[in-house]
């Protein structure tokens, strides 16, 4: 008792727990909850039953009006470019498990690559420092470890027949020139929307994957493949 008395004094003076936490939840739900100035187990339970109320309103106006936001802008993107927004890309459709995994995670950042792993060290690496772990070439990173790192006999074998299948394509896709890094992303862009290739690239993606996780072997692999 003693002790609770000491936190209604001190949230007087705008001090202690109570006193934020009545601030949080004015802030939180545009003062629509609040708690009463006596408190008691009732009052706190009301309290309770009136957020729980409040969030789940929130919820629902939230996934409204984006709901309305989404529509409009399907409309605006159809308009413009024939293609719907809710669809399954090509992608999401590769018919390996393991290949489109593979494709899925470098796409959502959940690859290993340097880019992303150095993100988290303390004090954060800058990004121009993040090499390559194989070639020190380059920032190793999405377009980096697919394209561009010749280190690996494996993924290189792997690359030149993915670049055979892209050139024998119909409608073709021009080839970058070799170090052109911005060209290389268009074409990884260019890719994921052909159904007819997306298989091919998915193959490379795990391949390259195998690779990287392979770092450490990465010199025998390329004695053995070269």
């Amino acid at each position: 008792m003693l002790a609770w008395t000491e936190c209604l004094q001190m949230e007087g003076g705008s001090k202690g727990w109570l006193a934020h936490l009545r601030t949080g939840l004015h802030r939180t739900t545009a003062g629509a909850v609040s708690l009463p100035r006596v408190i008691t187990p009732e009052s706190v339970q009301t309290a309770l039953t009136s957020l729980q109320a409040n969030m789940e309103t929130a919820i629902r106006m939230d996934l409204l009006c984006n709901k309305v936001e989404i529509l409009c802008f399907r409309e605006l993107w159809a308009a413009s470019t024939g293609k719907p927004v809710l669809k399954l890309r090509p992608y999401l459709r590769v018919r390996c498990h393991n290949h489109r995994v593979a494709l899925t995670r470098f796409l959502c950042g959940g690859h290993g690559l340097e880019v992303e792993t150095r993100l988290f060290d303390t004090p954060r690496v800058p990004r121009e420092q993040r090499r390559c772990r194989a070639c020190n070439d380059d920032i190793e990173d999405v377009t980096h470890a697919i394209f561009l790192c010749k280190r690996s006999g494996t993924l290189n074998g792997a690359r030149e027949r993915f670049l055979a299948n892209i050139a024998s394509a119909t409608p073709r896709i021009p080839l970058p020139p070799s170090q052109d890094k911005d060209a290389w992303t268009s074409l990884l862009v260019s890719v994921l929307e052909r159904a007819d290739l997306v298989d091919d690239l998915a193959r490379l993606a795990w391949a390259t994957s195998v690779a990287f996780k392979s770092i450490d072997n990465m010199d025998l692999m390329s004695d053995c493949e070269d």
